[in-house]
């Protein structure tokens, strides 16, 4: 198997010249193939190499998620509790009727600090809020605590940051610990990832890929230290390899970071986005007749690109980790069809 995973690796990084980073696939026996491309650090040329770490952007939405998951399966939380119960002096002009449930689903209508769907640089939040300044979810509220809902919880989908950033806040108010602690602590100690974690920007650890932006009119590139705020949280910005990916992939499927129950949610509860694609308690999802076709995790952020496919059906997981913004998706839509239709 190991050559079969090598040969589709080999063939989905033909002509991807540009590409810096990782490609991994693995299994729940232990098989694996990996993949290292480019450089980490481009000014004093240092190379990626298989076990180098990666921003991943909004991928860390699925570990906010699971240790929301955990806290339900521990009795403090339920998918129905209210927002405005757990935080009820934070979003002054929330509604009473925002549910866990809806702001894992991206359908609560709740503010956001940075609208995907209206905004595309995200760099402007920082002439208000210095990005230097921004390390703990609490930090982010002055840019949209005070603003109005959007649209009636459980009308619709409608991607939203601000919400993950609320659910952080909630993990702190049921743990009385911070955020990047208890997840730590709690998903990527007990997954197993051994290398993750919220590195400051200004304090990268060993083995980790700096981001890089391009400036597409005379083709030089600029480290995104400045372009992100200098630590990440419940909405985005964790580090991981692609050996920490397959440890949480492989901790999910055999019911080691949450229970059966809480997976088997990720079936129950889906709303759908597009196509065959869902959105599942922080989770995207793929959908046929049968159920799941595959959970992964995404992230797209200046100097980012991450994706991570888990097919629960066979047990095989891929990853793909760069350190550019547009990097890892090619590299995705080659591998994602032949993985599928292995056994």
């Amino acid at each position: 198997m190991n050559d079969i995973y090598k040969g589709i690796i080999d063939r989905a990084v033909q002509g991807q010249s540009e590409f810096h980073g990782v490609v991994s696939i693995s299994d729940l026996q232990g098989q694996r193939a990996v993949y290292a491309q480019g450089l980490a650090e481009r000014g004093f040329g240092v190379p990626v190499n298989e076990e180098t770490r990666f921003g991943i952007a909004s991928g860390t939405k699925g570990f906010t998620a699971v240790r929301i998951l955990q806290l339900i399966e521990e009795g403090k939380l339920s998918l129905n509790s209210r927002l405005t119960e757990i935080l009820p002096e934070t979003f002054e002009k929330v509604t009473d009727d925002v549910t866990i449930g809806n702001i894992l689903m991206h359908m609560s209508g709740m503010p956001d600090y940075f609208d995907e769907e209206t905004m595309d640089d995200f760099s402007v939040l920082w002439e208000e809020l210095p990005m230097y300044k921004v390390e703990k979810p609490s930090d982010l509220l002055p840019l949209y605590a005070n603003q109005k809902m959007m649209f009636k919880a459980g009308e619709k989908f409608q991607y939203n940051n601000g919400g993950f950033i609320a659910l952080g806040l909630i993990v702190e108010a049921m743990t009385n610990t911070a955020y990047d602690e208890s997840v730590t602590e709690n998903v990527f100690k007990k997954a197993h990832m051994d290398t993750a974690g919220f590195d400051r920007f200004d304090a990268l650890k060993q083995n980790t890929a700096v981001g890089y932006i391009e400036n597409e009119k005379d083709n030089t590139w600029k480290s995104n230290i400045y372009a992100l705020p200098v630590k990440g949280s419940a909405d985005g910005g964790a580090f991981v390899n692609a050996s920490d990916m397959e440890s949480f992939w492989r901790s999910m499927l055999e019911k080691t970071v949450i229970n059966d129950e809480s997976f088997s949610y990720l079936d129950k509860h889906h709303v759908h986005v597009s196509k065959n694609i869902h959105y599942s308690l922080g989770f995207w999802t793929k959908r046929d007749d049968a159920g799941l076709e595959c959970i992964y995790l995404m992230g797209e952020d200046p100097g980012v690109s991450f994706m991570s496919v888990c097919y629960p059906r066979t047990g095989i997981f891929y990853t793909i980790l760069a350190n550019t913004m547009d990097g890892a998706w090619d590299i995705h839509f080659n591998m994602y069809e032949e993985v599928l239709k292995l056994k």
